[in-house]
């Protein structure tokens, strides 16, 4: 492969693993259309979780930053580089950045920036199932590591209503056994998007999890785990393309009103965020900005 090289830089853990995965989705796709990729973890934890990655050597032509919190020394070093920012609100001027949402209370960086759910990163085996309407009972999947541990509690809740549950708990998750032998309690299981595409309906986080169950066309109810997914899911329920948000009224859809809600959910997240990003990336490169 004799592409440009983009390195990825990204990290997670504590805080989940959607920038990791979602860094990996799009640095998998970059190859196949020809560049050369490295995806770098920024901590040890991240490094750990990150798994096995693209890691091309030589020296970087572009950059992609993709990270859950601010870190001035790696937007400090991107000062002459050609520089992608994906979900960033902190200091620095990146080439360009491109958000699922911005957030207005925020004074957004300056430089040139994108918003939409067009740029929904989805992972290439949910892709490949998308979309899947229908199908049977609910997956209860809240992102990797159920920050405020309401999963459990949740399958229990939609078992006791008669719901055929699933419930996945990710590998940040604290481990739970459950007394209910109605529920498939399953942790981060290799078939994870097969059983995401077979179920009728989901119960999720806001967060990666949630754009993946919208491109299978999945009427999602979201419990939130921060802000930041509580104004995701506000902005995705005000389109139509979600049953609701919080714990309080959660109910299984009836058929007609999910089947309506999924169309509109495979609507707003067509999957298709990396190639969008990849062309971004190849325009980047054609014209690629310098400062004095």
């Amino acid at each position: 492969m004799t592409g440009p090289l983009v390195e990825i830089f990204t990290d997670g853990g504590s805080t989940g693993l959607g920038h990791l995965r979602r860094s990996n989705t799009l640095g998998a796709y970059l190859r196949t259309v020809g560049y050369r990729v490295r995806v770098t973890a920024r901590s040890a934890e991240g490094r750990r979780l990150l798994g096995e990655a693209p890691a091309d050597p030589g020296t970087a032509a572009a950059w992609v930053i993709d990270l859950p919190a601010p870190d001035p020394e790696l937007i400090g070093a991107a000062h002459n580089q050609p520089t992608l920012a994906l979900d960033y609100f902190w200091g620095g001027t990146p080439t360009l950045t491109v958000s699922i949402l911005e957030r207005s209370e925020t004074a957004a960086p300056g430089g040139n920036r994108l918003a939409g759910l067009l740029y929904a990163i989805i992972r290439q085996d949910i892709r490949e199932l998308a979309p899947a309407p229908g199908g049977e009972g609910v997956v209860v999947a809240i992102g990797g590591g159920d920050q405020k541990s309401v999963g459990a509690d949740t399958a229990l809740r939609l078992s006791e209503a008669g719901e055929k549950v699933t419930l996945i708990q990710g590998p940040l998750a604290a481990v739970r056994d459950l007394a209910s032998s109605a529920i498939v309690c399953l942790r981060d299981p290799p078939d994870l998007a097969k059983r995401m595409a077979q179920c009728r309906w989901a119960v999720c986080n806001g967060g990666s999890t949630l754009m993946e169950f919208m491109s299978l066309g999945k009427p999602a109810w979201v419990l939130p785990q921060t802000p930041a997914e509580e104004r995701l899911a506000r902005h995705v329920l005000a389109q139509g393309g979600l049953l609701g948000i919080g714990s309080d009224e959660m109910r299984a859809p009836l058929e007609e009103h999910g089947a309506r809600i999924g169309r509109k959910a495979c609507e707003l997240v067509d999957g298709r965020g990396v190639e969008r990003l990849g062309d971004l990336i190849a325009q980047m490169l054609a014209r690629p900005r310098t400062r004095s």
